[in-house]
């Protein structure tokens, strides 16, 4: 299986999104996400890969209903999930898709977009130091 979530550089924690998830793998996929939510300490998500795995229907159900069920851990813990794009295009049509998410559901934590791992590093830091 592939790492899903990586938080060797704690409290950065790196979530790479598959393309596919196979659907035997999907629950260890959410346990992942479980896993870091018990440690009960703040962190900043970086994100990377796909926005969501394509052909994943038993991942995508667990996933939801694991977000949903979480929402209010995901709100104290998570400072924020930073994606880079270095592609001025890619990186306004994520902005785009992003913000109507925002309007059709209640989103637990800041979501931001950044060119670079420079902007990436400096976001997650005032994240980190800003919030109680």
């Amino acid at each position: 299986m592939t790492l899903f979530v990586d938080t060797g550089t704690w409290p950065i924690v790196r979530l790479t999104m598959p393309e596919q998830v196979p659907d035997a793998e999907a629950e260890a996929h959410v346990e992942q996400l479980q896993a870091v939510y018990a440690l009960e300490e703040p962190f900043v998500l970086f994100m990377a890969g796909a926005e969501l795995p394509r052909h994943s229907p038993v991942f995508m159900q667990a996933y939801g209903s694991w977000a949903m069920a979480s929402m209010e851990v995901q709100r104290r813990l998570c400072r924020g999930a930073v994606r880079i794009e270095p592609d001025a295009g890619l990186r306004a049509a994520y902005r785009e898709r992003a913000a109507a998410a925002a309007r059709a559901h209640p989103q637990p934590y800041a979501y931001e977009i950044v060119a670079d791992e420079v902007e990436d590093e400096g976001l997650a830091g005032r994240w980190l130091a800003n919030r109680p």
